[in-house]
């Protein structure tokens, strides 16, 4: 049951964008609870009042899971890159075909092996 559309107790509710009343109450500076439910129950009976569009609760949840996917998938270049840049620090040399390539990080990890090889020799 979506909590926004249907209430608590069942009523049927309308979700409505504060930002309509703004433009009209510029006019006048006070500005209560008082005035405002009082416009409110005027537009309703009037059948003026637009209510907003609410997203399904599996639009939401697949909204969160795509900007949980992208910071993930910042984090990770971030991550990537910061690796790419401590390798000459530690004599790991990265081939040039790959140096502006940080999706694929297999070849620095090989090459850091190879490179701990060399030096046990």
């Amino acid at each position: 049951m979506d909590t926004l559309r249907t209430g608590i107790i069942g009523n049927n509710n309308i979700v409505i964008n504060p930002q309509m009343f703004l433009q009209q109450e510029k006019k006048r500076c006070v500005k209560t609870d008082s005035v405002d439910s009082q416009k409110i129950a005027r537009l309703l009976r009037s059948n003026e009042l637009r209510g907003i569009h609410i997203p399904s609760q599996s639009t939401l949840s697949d909204r969160s899971l795509i900007r949980m996917r992208i910071s993930v998938v910042k984090d990770l270049n971030r991550l990537k890159q910061r690796i790419k840049m401590m390798l000459p620090f530690y004599g790991v040399e990265t081939l040039k075909t790959f140096a502006n390539d940080i999706r694929n990080s297999k070849h620095l990890f090989n090459g850091s092996r190879k490179m701990q090889q060399v030096q046990m020799e």
